[in-house]
């Protein structure tokens, strides 16, 4: 397994490696450093089962009308907001962490976002100064960008195909072959001015982010007692890579493109899909809702 992620870091074609004895198989092992389990596996839908089933007794999620009736074991980004009261961000670090949990990312003013199970958002919400715990949604995790580009896309591709409406629409009722070629190259042209790359097969590149883990511990006294923040910007190579194989099946499926694929780029903490533009708001729409995907 890390052979082959070097050599996809490099850009080279793995080479099979045959398992001897004494390597471990592919499997949940290699996914844990020093016996600790990434919470942000759980995002994943190769995540583990929850063996021990539904059970009543045990947490869950503390809005159920927004966060979903999920299972104990269940794992989600969402939002945690304060009243920006100091040491604030250290009570709730450490709460987020004794449930198993963590903070991903802050957002003005004085609001985080989190990863975490059931267990993690009922702390959350128990921390002195938390006044609200919601869902990080599709919306939030979708750049406004594409607000602006996927409705004028949308309508590129509607007058290629003899669709258009009002203005646009002409007196065409049929697409032609020299239309949908003309719109193809309108939708890369909208695309190219609107900062999406376009790769030399045609197929513009979605950047994902993945969350990273924060890490939030005491001041140091020197001048305030401000928290003292330090960022994990890096995603394990692993989790990485399962993050683009999921990616690149859902967009496959979901905008209909059997050629789209993705490449994750570790050391960024995000994963780069490349899709159609045909199927861009498809896949936008299919990414923004994956529980990895932090913006």
């Amino acid at each position: 397994v890390y052979a082959e992620c070097a050599a996809e870091e490099a850009g080279r074609h793995p080479r099979l490696v045959r398992r001897g004895d004494g390597i471990p198989s592919r499997g949940r092992k290699l996914r844990e450093e020093g016996e600790r389990r990434d919470i942000r596996w759980g995002l994943m839908k190769e995540r583990d089962e929850d063996k021990d089933g539904d059970d009543a007794s045990r947490s869950k999620w503390t809005r159920l009308e927004t966060l979903g009736n999920a299972t104990s074991h269940s794992t989600a980004q969402f939002l945690v907001a304060t009243d920006g009261s100091e040491g604030g961000r250290v009570a709730l670090a450490a709460a987020l962490s004794a449930a198993g949990g963590a903070i991903t990312g802050y957002l003005p003013v004085a609001a985080f976002s989190v990863v975490g199970s059931p267990a993690a958002a009922a702390a959350a919400e128990a921390v002195s100064g938390v006044i609200w715990v919601g869902p990080l949604t599709p919306t939030d995790r979708t750049a406004r960008a594409w607000d602006i580009i996927l409705p004028l896309l949308a309508d590129v591709y509607a007058v290629g195909a003899g669709t258009g409406t009002g203005e646009n629409a002409g007196d065409r009722t049929n697409g032609t072959a020299r239309d949908a070629a003309a719109a193809a190259a309108a939708a890369t042209a909208l695309l190219s001015a609107g900062d999406i790359v376009i790769d030399e097969d045609g197929r513009a590149v979605v950047e994902v982010v993945l969350p990273p883990l924060i890490s939030v511990g005491a001041g140091d006294g020197g001048g305030g007692g401000s928290d003292h923040v330090v960022a994990d910007v890096r995603v394990p190579a692993l989790l990485a890579f399962a993050a683009a194989r999921e990616f690149a099946a859902g967009v496959v499926a979901a905008a209909a493109d059997t050629g789209a694929w993705a490449q994750p780029q570790p050391a960024s903490n995000t994963v780069l899909v490349m899709v159609l533009p045909e199927g861009l708001a498809a896949a936008v729409a299919w990414l923004g809702a994956h529980r990895a995907a932090h913006w």
